[in-house]
């Protein structure tokens, strides 16, 4: 028996004795890890990710964000106002990195910080520098479009900037109809609305475009049944002080003129300012020369209130 137990031994040491070189050679089994973000076992609910997801917020990751919306939508018990504040939160992130990157003339990465998965919806924040990038672009139009909808935004936004801020964008957004040529805000009751009706070059006759704009007005005018209107004529500065006040106490008056002729109704007084009363710009640094010319160019127009008579023309 004794020969048998010595074999039997042999083999149990050599079946346990493996080399040193197979053990490098066998690769590991990869090891399924979760993502960085947004690891979510089935057991757990939308508020056990609050604290993650306020710690991506304040490290402003949009890429992690994103990830994160897509996980919370799946998120039965999630609520739409929570889905919603969150979108929010991730589209105004967005806006500062595309607005500084406006700031430094790096405008196409801009764009790349405003599309769909970046900017869930639209807030006034995304609209604002959306306007500033079409501006920018001397995209008149897009850049009028985009700041009147920040402005009309504003009204629900939970957290308003500065007066001053409103009042930028509320400037931002006539000069660029100005520019353009085109109205596409509303008309106000309550304060003066610049208007771009144009004239034949230093005459009194109105363009085609002019014709346009002055047929809206009168029909806005008729709608409202507004019982008194006051326009007031403006011109660049090309020219002396004469006979720009002429130039622009004549296209008011033509104005006027097209108004009744078009049945409105209302008690239509005329001023001319000439060019006493350049309009306040946002930043002049925006525009050139031309630019600046085209936005002074304008006739304004005040319902049913008191106006200012300072600088008029006699």
């Amino acid at each position: 028996m004794k020969p048998f137990i010595i074999i039997a031994t042999l083999l149990i040491s050599s079946c346990n004795t493996i080399p040193e070189q197979q053990i490098i050679q066998t690769p590991p089994k990869p090891v399924e890890r979760p993502p960085t973000c947004c690891a979510n076992p089935p057991s757990r609910k939308c508020d056990d990710f609050h604290t993650e997801v306020t710690q991506t917020l304040q490290a402003k990751n949009l890429d992690d964000l994103t990830q994160w919306l897509v996980r919370l939508k799946k998120q039965s018990d999630c609520s739409a106002d929570y889905l919603y504040q969150l979108k929010r939160n991730i589209s105004d992130i967005a806006a500062a990195k595309a607005t500084d990157l406006v700031q430094r003339g790096q405008l196409e990465e801009a764009d790349k910080w405003l599309q769909h998965q970046y900017t869930p919806i639209k807030s006034w924040t995304t609209q604002r520098v959306r306007g500033d990038i079409a501006a920018k672009r001397q995209q008149w139009k897009p850049a009028a479009k985009f700041y009147n909808q920040a402005l009309d935004l504003l009204n629900d936004a939970a957290e308003k900037p500065s007066p001053a801020e409103i009042e930028k964008i509320q400037k931002l957004a006539i000069e660029t109809q100005l520019l353009d040529g085109t109205l596409i805000a509303s008309f106000s009751d309550s304060k003066t609305n610049p208007i771009p009706v144009t004239f034949a070059p230093a005459k009194t006759q109105l363009t085609n475009n002019g014709k346009k704009l002055a047929k809206q007005l009168a029909h806005y005018l008729w709608q409202k049944n507004v019982n008194q209107i006051t326009l007031i004529g403006h011109t660049d500065g090309t020219g002396s002080d004469a006979y720009n006040c002429e130039l622009s106490k004549n296209r008011a008056l033509a104005l006027k003129k097209y108004l009744l002729e078009k049945g409105v109704h209302a008690k239509i007084t005329t001023l001319g300012k000439g060019k006493r009363e350049p309009f306040q710009l946002s930043d002049p640094t925006r525009y050139t020369q031309t630019e600046i010319d085209q936005i002074n160019r304008r006739v304004e127009f005040v319902i049913d209130r008191e106006i200012s008579y300072d600088n008029i023309c006699l």
